[in-house]
């Protein structure tokens, strides 16, 4: 799961002066590890193991109507146990429930407390359980405590834990679009705290946290009061090796709440009435509230701190969760990337064979693609690219080529967001950085990867690089689908990574390198009969893309960022990205097919509907600012270039603009800061589009 890639681990004294994260700017945990002996596995004074049976003890005398929550139950959901996530340690393993369905589901890894020393994953089995009844897979997870290792071993743990289930994300039918985190008590301390630095270094990674019990500061008096106190155990010292006198650093290191930035995941907090446990929790909520963050804080009265392990207090604290991961992931009608839109029974009865054959094809290759990695394969290690980064490389040495080529997959492709040239991959990596995306068509990958080799490659002179450029080309014809349009990625992921793919230039990427490879097949070196196929898929393609724009009138039509394979009609893709007609894909196009020669009058219409909305929609003497703090607005301003919104209803015609919370709204400055700091909801680019139509235009 990590972008990152962590410290080695360095020997230092208790009293060492930490170094800090500033100068080491891709590494998550600052590495600590105490002098020799300090991992303390039994301490005077200390309490008996945490437990669910123990926790009942102290509690029915107080309240003799609860009952422990049962983690045996029966349930509807599959429950795959002592899955080993890591090899480190034989801690690291976990538990997998599964909800009934045939579509991927969005996954939750679930984090027992127990003073950052003892308890145990089964602990939050039931609520594992009750998250599956109700449409989400869950990981309950054991990590290494602080009787066995110092931070952050633990808090590795859960990244590779997270990591794992990304990697297996297809076995599973997990859909790693959207994944949270559950803690409880110390448990919740380290969720919030992976949560918040996860998404300090790369946005989106964690969609959600939500915390029972568990502080979110390390720093007040009231925290130390309680953690730190004279002549008190402390079994946070225990578990980062150092009272804060011995330690400063990494007292405010592990403290969430120092953390805390526009990036942030959205927070439930779920509390007992004990205000020690809420450390924090008002303070991290204020700060989410000025980036325009969701969050949401429900206090349970009259309930011991472990509340989640009974009932009746388990069903109103996951009642109150599911509510909340649900207005996350849901727009107003159903939940998002949770449909199959390559189900049997959606599929052409004209056409059925043909999808059946697709479906299967991208099958065999992700189980190609899935056995050539080792288990747990690593992606911490893996380095991610720059943007733009291929554009200011002049020339590959032999080793940065063959340093591509160890990248990629067997089915033929390149992974996203990852530097295949620095480095070659070894056997115990991942493909890329992003499982999920191994191979894909995102961002420019796969067809940059095809572009680089033919110019740099000298495919003539090299029989390997030839052969990964005709495996890639290979790629690209049987990703397209028996409409003539691609998919996001392929093999398939399935929710809208299946579907047909405008957003982030894929067609226009993929037609566009077709295209170069038609007229100038001598630069790739290829087959006469594999010419052939890609003249075909040319035309297929062209056919497909005029098929599937959407005409708001005689005279004006655009695209969307995706369309229904089946019925080609505007489909939402993520929770903020609408479906509607998208200006900067429509550019995307046609600048493409106005390189078409000979273009068809059905073509050339197209070309002509697109090219007048964008005119239409476009706004003169406006421009997109932001402030320091992401907030932003249109201002007037005679002097800026032309602008165009991201998004068009299809009905009204006015901008409009999405959120996490899957509404729509009709002005920018209405959504989230974090949205608006993140996401380009105003483009230039159609001016460029423009500009070389009026030349397109002489022609003809």
């Amino acid at each position: 799961m990590s972008t990152l890639k962590l410290l080695s681990t360095v020997l230092v004294s208790l009293a060492v002066t930490a170094t800090g994260l500033s100068q080491a700017e891709d590494k998550l945990w600052l590495d600590y590890a105490a002098a020799e002996g300090s991992v303390r596995t039994s301490v005077e004074g200390e309490m008996p193991d945490y437990s669910m049976e123990r926790e009942w003890t102290k509690h029915h005398e107080q309240y003799p109507y609860i009952k422990l929550a049962n983690p045996r139950r029966q349930t509807s959901a599959t429950v795959i146990s002592n899955i080993t996530y890591g090899n480190v340690s034989k801690t690291q393993t976990l538990d997998l429930v599964l909800p009934e369905s045939t579509a991927p589901t969005p996954m939750m890894l679930l984090i027992h407390g127990g003073a950052w020393r003892s308890g145990h994953r089964d602990h939050f089995l039931a609520i594992a359980k009750s998250l599956a009844e109700h449409g989400y897979a869950a990981a309950t997870v054991s990590y290494r405590t602080s009787r066995e290792a110092l931070y952050p071993a633990g808090m590795r743990d859960l990244e590779q834990a997270l990591s794992f289930l990304k990697t297996h994300a297809s076995q599973y039918n997990l859909d790693p679009s959207f994944i949270g985190l559950i803690g409880g008590s110390s448990g919740a301390h380290m969720a919030s705290l992976l949560g918040v630095r996860l998404n300090e270094v790369e946005p989106g990674i964690i969609d959600v946290v939500v915390n029972f019990d568990g502080i979110v500061e390390t720093q007040s008096k009231q925290v130390r009061y309680h953690e730190d106190r004279p002549g008190k155990l402390s079994y946070l010292s225990l578990w980062l090796g150092g009272r804060t006198e011995q330690a400063p650093v990494l007292w405010r290191e592990v403290s969430p709440l120092a953390h805390v930035s526009a990036n942030t995941p959205p927070f439930a907090f779920i509390n007992s009435s004990h205000p020690r446990f809420h450390a924090g929790r008002n303070e991290l909520v204020d700060k989410l509230k000025s980036f325009g963050t969701p969050s949401l804080v429900h206090e349970i009265p009259d309930t011991p701190h472990t509340f989640w392990l009974f009932e009746p207090w388990l069903s109103e604290a996951m009642d109150t969760t599911i509510a909340f991961l649900n207005t996350l992931r849901t727009d107003e009608k159903k939940p998002l990337s949770n449909t199959d839109y390559l189900a049997d029974d959606r599929l052409p009865m004209d056409s059925s064979d043909a999808w059946t054959h697709y479906k299967l094809q991208s099958s065999r290759l992700l189980d190609r693609d899935n056995k050539s990695l080792q288990r747990n394969a690593d992606i911490s290690s893996l380095r991610r690219a720059r943007v733009n980064r291929y554009q200011s490389i002049k020339l590959l040495s032999d080793k940065e080529v063959q340093n591509l080529l160890s990248f990629q997959t067997p089915s033929g492709g390149w992974s996203k967001n990852t530097d295949f040239i620095n480095q070659a991959k070894l056997e115990t990596q991942h493909y890329g950085r992003e499982p999920s995306y191994v191979p894909t068509f995102d961002n420019g990958a796969t067809t940059s990867e095809l572009r680089l080799l033919a110019r740099l490659g000298n495919p003539r002179s090299n029989e390997e690089v030839r052969q990964a450029i005709e495996k890639g080309l290979k790629l690209i014809l049987s990703a397209q689908m028996p409409n003539g349009g691609w998919p996001q990625s392929f093999p398939l992921r399935g929710g809208y990574h299946d579907l047909c793919t405008h957003n982030d230039n894929v067609t226009a990427n993929i037609l566009e390198l077709l295209i170069d490879v038609s007229e100038r097949p001598e630069n790739y070196q290829i087959q006469d009969n594999l010419l052939n196929s890609v003249r075909i898929s040319i035309d297929r393609a062209i056919e497909h893309i005029v098929s599937e724009q959407y005409w708001i009138n005689d005279d004006l039509a655009a695209w969307g960022q995706q369309h229904d394979p089946i019925t080609h009609e505007l489909v939402s893709a993520r929770s903020f990205e609408p479906a509607a007609l998208a200006t900067t894909e429509t550019a995307d196009l046609i600048v493409v097919l106005m390189r078409v020669p000979n273009p068809s009058l059905t073509l050339q219409n197209a070309i002509n509907a697109a090219a007048k909305w964008l005119e239409k929609t476009k706004l003169t003497g406006k421009r997109w600012q932001r402030n320091s703090e992401g907030q932003s607005q249109l201002i007037t301003d005679r002097e800026a270039p032309d602008l165009w919104p991201r998004f068009i209803d299809p009905v009204s015609g006015e901008a409009i603009f999405g959120d996490r919370n899957g509404r729509r709204y009709s002005q920018v400055s209405q959504i989230s800061t974090e949205r608006q700091r993140h996401y380009g909801w105003y483009q230039t680019f159609p001016a460029r589009a423009l500009i070389e139509y009026q030349q397109w235009l002489e022609n003809f």
